[in-house]
């Protein structure tokens, strides 16, 4: 146990603390669950019944709340709320202290801070609000704990929002989640999420961007879903499901280990008009045939060329045994790239300049930079370029990068566009790669 005031170290959390919650919360456990198979057994067919339910699942509100509070006052110390071991176990010495007492004890700024932190980002702890789902009657961990099924739509947040408008929460979120590599969106997060909440034998199935089959950061949740039994993707990039422009599938895994002759389902939707969607396309392939596709290369399951395609990866080398394969910018490095950007006309004469391309200015073999606007982080440029001297200053790996010849590849596109640089003169934006030799 921590020194007397000494702040929460997560990364040095002794034992003793899990010991100290685990027994208090089992301890209490047992009536919680007692409480809770109560309400859900008993038949409603007064309006007794209904006044007797009010009242006893305001008891197990009354109960679990001590415990929330304890939650959020650890999960806060990843937000910037400081908290001291001696404050963290009075609250835990004190859980069933009368109200005046337990009242005091959350005046501590920590407390007030945790519940404020709380409010404004929505913390839930899952163990806390359905306790039947992983402990049994006698407030043992279940053998196979979760739920039998879990479905959802996450929030679509790109990696470029995230870093700008909740950067606490995507570091947070890259501490806790394997997911969360590279330039991760937000919903691979909710992804392993409904793995993790699912029991062994279990569920999940959520409508999420067809990123997911293809997008670099998508290695990590994608070697995390094959280790389970995928059964189904359907894809719903032709229809208008959302008002924004995304581009969804929906996908169905078994939560357990796969065999290489278990089947997955493929499928696409259509749609004309006003019409409602239709089945428009549908297959089933081996799953051998998908884990045999590098992690953040699945897109080719819905090519009629998979059988070649899986062939083709089987007997070849990848590009990075032969190449230094980069992705052309980090989130945190778009950002910067785009405070040095200029639009050519207003650009100093007395200064030398790299053109500055992206996936939306790459076309098969060449540039449209001299004849589309190029769309950056939200912001509309006409033959954007950048100063070398500013990003040799600012980024010097990158202006480095820059000045080599090299192959720029656009990404997220149906057929291979890009073009070659071969004498240095362009910065690749954000979801390029960069080929060098």
């Amino acid at each position: 146990m921590g020194k007397k005031g000494k702040v929460i170290d997560l990364s040095r959390r002794p034992k003793d603390q899990y010991r100290l919650f685990d027994q208090a919360f089992i301890t209490k456990l047992g009536k919680l669950l007692e409480n809770r198979a109560f309400i859900a057994h008993t038949p409603t067919d007064k309006l007794e019944d209904v006044k007797n339910k009010q009242a006893w699942d305001k008891d197990f509100e009354y109960d679990i709340q001590r415990f929330r509070i304890l939650a959020d006052l650890w999960v806060s110390t990843y937000f910037g709320n400081s908290v001291a071991w001696d404050e963290y176990n009075t609250l835990i010495e004190h859980l069933q202290s009368p109200d005046l007492e337990w009242a005091k004890l959350l005046q501590k700024k920590s407390v007030q801070r945790a519940i404020a932190v709380s409010e404004e980002r929505r913390f839930f702890h899952w163990e806390l609000e359905f306790p039947e789902v992983f402990y049994d009657e006698k407030g043992n961990r279940k053998p196979n704990p979760g739920f039998d099924a879990v479905i959802g739509n996450p929030p679509y947040v790109d990696s470029e929002e995230m870093a700008k408008s909740h950067a606490e929460l995507r570091q947070y979120c890259s501490t806790q989640w394997k997911a969360a590599s590279g330039n991760w969106d937000l919903f691979v997060v909710f992804v392993e999420l409904g793995l993790t909440l699912s029991r062994s034998g279990g569920y999940s199935s959520l409508i999420v961007p067809n990123k997911l089959l293809g997008a670099e950061y998508s290695a990590g949740i994608q070697s995390l879903l094959k280790s389970n039994q995928p059964v189904s993707f359907r894809d719903f990039s032709s229809v208008k499901v959302f008002d924004t422009d995304v581009y969804p599938i929906v996908y169905v895994v078994q939560v357990r280990k796969g065999t290489p002759n278990d089947i997955l389902s493929l499928s696409k939707m259509a749609t004309s008009g006003l019409e409602p969607p239709t089945l428009a396309f549908e297959k089933r392939i081996k799953l051998k045939v998908l884990t045999s596709l590098p992690e953040g290369y699945w897109w080719p399951i819905f090519s009629d060329n998979i059988g070649i395609i899986s062939k083709a990866v089987e007997v070849s080398k990848p590009l990075a045994d032969y190449a230094n394969v980069i992705g052309a910018a980090t989130v945190s490095e778009s950002y910067k790239i785009a405070e040095l950007l200029t639009p050519l006309g207003k650009a100093s004469s007395g200064d030398e300049y790299l053109v500055f391309v992206n996936t939306g200015t790459i076309d098969r073999y060449e540039s449209l930079w001299a004849v589309d606007p190029t769309q950056y982080i939200k912001g509309t440029y006409r033959k954007p370029v950048v100063s070398r001297k500013a990003l040799s200053q600012e980024m010097p790996t990158r202006y480095e990068q820059a000045r080599a010849p090299k192959l720029i590849l656009a990404g997220m596109v149906k057929s291979l566009e890009g073009l070659y640089d071969a004498d240095g003169m362009i910065l690749a934006g954000k979801s390029t790669v960069c080929v060098f030799r």
